[in-house]
C-alpha cells in the first residue's frame, strides 16, 4: 500500500489526498480574496503530488482569470531552493499578490524572502500540509490540511485486510483536504 501519492503499479493500493481538488480550492480562495496576479511556487517538478497540485491550481486560475499563473519550481521541497525561486519572482516588473506554495516549508521560505527583499509587498500566501509551520506566530498563513493520521489508519487497515484475505486486491483511496484559513480557532 503506497501512502501519500498515486502509484503507477496496478498491483499496489494507494492512499492519498485529492491534490487536484484541494489546489483548485486554493485558486478559488485567492480569486475570492481579490488576488490579481497569482503565482505558484512548487517543489520538485518531477514529484507526482507537485504535478497534481500544479495542474489543479493552474487549470482553475485559467478558468477564473483567462491566463496562467506565474509558476516557478524550486527543484526540491527545500527552504533554500524555494528562496531562490521566490527571489526570481521578485525581479518581475509586476509582482505577484498571491502565492500558492506546494508545501508549508515553501510558504515559510516565501514569507521570509518577501519580508527580506520586498518588505512593502503584502501578498496572500497559502501553504500545503497543515503542519506546525503554518501555525507559528511569525507566519500564520492559510494552508491545506492533509489528514495524515486518517491516511495512515486507512492504509494500515487496508493492508491488514489484504493480508487476512478480507480484501481481494488493490484500490485507490482518496481523501479530501480542507483549506484552513487563518486565524484558526
Amino acid at each position: 500500500v503506497v501512502v501519500g501519492r498515486r502509484t503507477r503499479r496496478s498491483e499496489y493500493s494507494a492512499v492519498y489526498c485529492d491534490n487536484v481538488g484541494s489546489a483548485q480550492t486554493v485558486a478559488d480562495f485567492l480569486y475570492k480574496s481579490g488576488c490579481k496576479r497569482p503565482a505558484l511556487i512548487g517543489g520538485s517538478p518531477e514529484a507526482t503530488v507537485v504535478k497534481e497540485r500544479a495542474a489543479g491550481f493552474v487549470g482553475r486560475i485559467e478558468q477564473h482569470y483567462g491566463f496562467q499563473p506565474i509558476t516557478r519550481m524550486a527543484g526540491t521541497n527545500g527552504y533554500e531552493t524555494a528562496v531562490q525561486a521566490v527571489s526570481e519572482l521578485l525581479t518581475l516588473p509586476m509582482l505577484p499578490d498571491g502565492f500558492f506554495c506546494t508545501s508549508d516549508l515553501i510558504a515559510v521560505a516565501t514569507s521570509d524572502t518577501i519580508s527580506e527583499k520586498a518588505p512593502d509587498l503584502r501578498p496572500m500566501i497559502v501553504g500545503y500540509g497543515g503542519t506546525l509551520l503554518s501555525r507559528l506566530k511569525a507566519y500564520q498563513f492559510p494552508t491545506v490540511q492533509v489528514p495524515v493520521k486518517e491516511k495512515a489508519v486507512t492504509a494500515t487497515s487496508h493492508l491488514i485486510d489484504i493480508i487476512e484475505g478480507k480484501d481481494s486486491g488493490p484500490k485507490e483511496i482518496t481523501f479530501p483536504c480542507d483549506l484552513l484559513p487563518y486565524p484558526r480557532d
